[in-house]
């Protein structure tokens, strides 16, 4: 079992919430490996439907806020802006649904 212990308890809970949507157990996985988030992928609705869950969350959480945004603001604007950031710098990537 991999010790994320490092990670802020509301990063945590994102982070729970993303391994969730893809049936990975998180304390399996090494946060610590620069590819880590190579291990799964989803598809623009399920990326989508996190974005959403995250935002509702940091709208909800003052204590989130703190600890995820750069400046903790209620404004939906910023908290739109750290979700889609956080999904482009740590999201899972895309299936690829072509085929």
């Amino acid at each position: 079992m991999t010790s994320n212990q490092e990670f802020g308890e509301c990063l945590e809970e994102i982070l729970r919430e993303m391994c969730d949507r893809v049936s990975i157990d998180y304390d399996t996985i090494n946060f610590k490996d620069d590819e880590w988030y190579y291990l799964r992928s989803w598809t623009e609705i399920e990326e989508t439907d996190f974005r959403n869950w995250m935002v509702k969350y940091l709208r909800a959480s003052p204590k989130a806020r703190k600890e995820i945004m750069r400046v903790s603001s209620k404004r939906k604007e910023w908290i739109e802006k750290t979700a889609n950031e956080f999904i482009w710098q740590y999201g899972w990537g895309l299936k690829d649904e072509s085929s």
